[in-house]
């Protein structure tokens, strides 16, 4: 469950392992018996989305079929506050086309790479930037964009983003009718974070020096105070544990000391009160999720443990 994918630094949680093998399950049901089923990945920041598409689309590297050249499965980010011509021609960029032209010009381009390179599955990162445009009009010009270009594309798309984009399929219909089942990442609970969080740890220094001293970091009161310190989300574990394994490795004691100093990996850290920093002696326990602390709700993305 828990482990490093073998082609690249990838380190798999529970959540991502049941959505890694259903994006599998479903690719696979397109090339046997050409079922199209579309789907949503969603999660917050640092839950790994864009690392797990960019991982999938790894497998898959540029080949040919005699003088075709195939791209069996893609993966493109969209950019910031996007346009018809900005969406279009950072998917022709992925499929290492020219990038200049008309939004028709560009669409036409897109809709004959995706199809005359016989691409079975589109991954579409960052999809929350058309949302972020903010004006319905927008949402609506792009969707009809959207549209047209799934109206001719054969393959299956996963779109990729924050939970937000559920807002997106809610306001429009062109986006919404080719959406699919969606795939969702959490950050670890705090109702059962021990075996997630433990396992996880343990993959990520796994090879490294402090992968002899896991028996500190997977006490439980440790394993606590590190699902506080981080709010249970992957990436944050991940920064937080190879800052304390690089002092470590440079002769640190490892102790909750050591774990203090170096809890201080997002903005904020070191202005917390002592007793509400997660490995000072008297810590309370509790989420950090007041104002102005560093786990607090934001009003774009809302809270990291919120249910979507």
């Amino acid at each position: 469950m828990y482990k490093i994918h073998e082609q690249t630094p990838l380190i798999v949680y529970a959540g991502m392992q049941v959505a890694w093998d259903r994006i599998t399950e479903i690719h696979k049901d397109f090339t046997e018996n050409g079922n199209v089923q579309n789907f949503q990945i969603l999660g917050i920041s640092g839950q790994g989305k864009s690392t797990m598409a960019r991982t999938y689309a790894e497998q898959y590297p540029p080949s040919w079929d005699g003088s075709t050249r195939r791209r069996r499965v893609v993966y493109f980010s969209v950019p910031p506050a996007p346009t018809p011509v900005s969406m279009f021609a950072a998917l022709c960029k992925a499929f290492g086309g020219p990038t200049v032209g008309t939004a028709m010009e560009l669409l036409d381009r897109a809709i004959g790479y995706s199809n005359g390179t016989g691409c079975e599955l589109l991954l579409s990162d960052e999809v929350h930037h058309y949302l972020d445009r903010g004006q319905q009009r927008s949402h609506a010009q792009l969707g009809d964009y959207w549209k047209t270009f799934h109206d001719h594309y054969k393959g299956v798309t996963g779109l990729i983003g924050a939970p937000r984009i559920r807002d997106l399929l809610a306001v429009n219909k062109q986006w919404k009718n080719r959406a699919g089942e969606d795939l969702v990442l959490r950050p670890f609970s705090y109702d059962c974070f021990e075996h997630d969080l433990g396992g996880f740890i343990a993959s990520v220094v796994a090879g490294t020096a402090l992968e002899a001293h896991l028996a500190f970091l997977a006490d439980a009161d440790i394993l606590t105070r590190i699902q506080y310190a981080t709010d249970g989300v992957p990436k944050h574990v991940i920064d937080f544990v190879v800052r304390v394994g690089r002092k470590f490795s440079k002769g640190a004691q490892l102790d909750i000391g050591l774990l203090d100093r170096e809890w201080n990996f997002m903005p904020g850290m070191s202005l917390v009160a002592e007793k509400r920093r997660p490995f000072h002696k008297d810590f309370v326990f509790e989420r950090l999720d007041q104002l102005g602390e560093p786990f607090s709700s934001l009003g774009v993305d809302g809270d990291n443990h919120a249910f979507y």
